[in-house]
């Protein structure tokens, strides 16, 4: 019996944002098991965010796995925050990660939207399909995955409470001991939460983030 065709590959260009609407469009409801989202470094809004928020829940409605990263850029605000902890408390596996150079959309580990790295413009995106080309993208997906932070209570990860109350902790300026006592965390287990705050935040010092975090609003 000969071995079954794979889908001849093709690599094609969204030429305007209706195309690209459409596209995204007709991937989510194509997609049969696993769609992959990662956000690139950049400001958005949360209402900007929230207007996928109905695709989202409809791929979680039909039992796929979707998995989503954001860049720390946009996660250090606490409104996005929020709604990052709501689409993971939905089910969405979110995670938060210091930098993400390009943006992904990858359906079922055969169809991607990525942007054109050789357009002069920086806004051209491409439709790839075809599972030869498309495991690649899989593969960088997967790896910035790995190096990411996960978001929600669920995941034990970053969520709006862990955030402020480490942010409030650190403001006391009592030692990691006393303020475990407090909280009633182990010192382990604040000292990794500092350091997740530290790098969601972007400073490297305990005193940064106290002002990065009055910054953004978290105090």
């Amino acid at each position: 019996m000969s071995a079954p065709m794979l889908a001849a590959p093709s690599v094609r260009p969204l030429l305007s944002h209706a195309e690209l609407a459409r596209t995204v469009e007709t991937l989510v409801a194509q997609t049969r098991f696993e769609m992959l989202n990662a956000m690139p470094d950049g400001d958005y809004s949360a209402k900007m965010l929230r207007s996928s928020w109905d695709a989202d829940m409809e791929m979680l409605n039909r039992g796929l796995d979707v998995r989503a990263i954001f860049p720390a850029t946009c996660a250090r605000r606490p409104d996005i925050m929020e709604y990052l902890g709501q689409l993971s408390a939905r089910g969405v596996r979110v995670r938060v990660r210091s930098s993400v150079a390009n943006r992904m959309l990858i359906s079922d580990r055969r169809q991607a939207v990525i942007p054109d790295s050789t357009a002069t413009d920086g806004r051209t995106v491409l439709l790839v399909k075809g599972p030869v080309l498309v495991r690649a993208l899989h593969a960088e997906f997967n790896e910035l995955w790995r190096s990411s932070m996960p978001v929600g209570f669920s995941a034990g990860g970053l969520d709006v409470e862990m955030i402020k109350n480490t942010v409030a902790a650190l403001a006391e300026g009592s030692t990691d001991e006393a303020v475990a006592r407090k909280y009633g965390w182990s010192v382990r287990t604040y000292r990794r939460r500092i350091a997740a705050v530290l790098d969601l935040l972007g400073v490297s010092t305990r005193f940064e983030a106290g002002v990065a975090a009055r910054e953004q609003g978290w105090i």
